[in-house]
């Protein structure tokens, strides 16, 4: 049915041309057959280019997976860049696993993009997640002794980004092994963990 849509318009178009040239450009039979073939294949081109949408999942594209792995990968950089600032070990160690591990559940999704179903809450609730969990720190950290209790802040921040850690190992085990009753109960649960911290 597609294609039969596509002929159609395609054929409107090469025939519009070659009646145009023939008629009032006055350009001859041979001119006008040409040019109308060229501007049927030209159109019936640009309609399917158009058109052409891969289905990796169901109801999801190509383009679907795309967008959300540039998403995804800016979130990583964002997560890497506030690395640099952050000096102490045990805040720095959790970090560096959770981008490790965003980085391989993203490397997954580009070989299997089947997968962006099942991942997309992990890029775009729990990637923001911790990428609000570390530019908290870094603004407590820098101001602590201004911070009322900045130290016990940072402490609790410390202990979040670990258990959010290794949320990110488990989910991302899950999502190897396509396991969806197992991943969605790790995503229920580090839900909970998150909030119960207060983040």
């Amino acid at each position: 049915m597609q294609n039969g849509k596509q002929g159609i318009l395609s054929g409107a178009a090469a025939s519009a041309v070659f009646l145009a040239l023939l008629f009032f450009a006055k350009a001859g039979l041979i001119v006008s057959v040409l040019a109308g073939l060229a501007s049927y294949l030209l159109f019936a081109f640009l309609i399917f280019r158009k058109r052409t949408v891969r289905i990796v999942a169901e109801g999801v594209t190509q383009e679907d997976v795309e967008e959300a792995l540039a998403e995804g990968d800016e979130k990583v950089k964002s997560l890497e860049t506030s690395l640099s600032g952050i000096q102490d070990e045990a805040v720095a160690r959790p970090v560096r696993q959770i981008v490790t591990v965003a980085r391989a559940i993203y490397s997954d999704i580009r070989k299997e993009p089947k997968n962006i179903k099942q991942a997309r809450k992990f890029i775009t609730y729990y990637m923001d997640t911790a990428g609000y969990i570390v530019s908290r720190y870094v603004a407590i950290n820098q101001d602590k002794n201004y911070v009322e209790n900045g130290d016990e802040l940072v402490k609790k921040i410390a202990a979040t980004l670990e258990n959010l850690s290794a949320a990110f190992v488990k989910m991302k085990s899950r999502l190897m092994e396509n396991d969806l009753f197992e991943l969605e109960t790790e995503i229920k649960l580090l839900e909970q963990t998150i909030k119960s911290e207060g983040f």
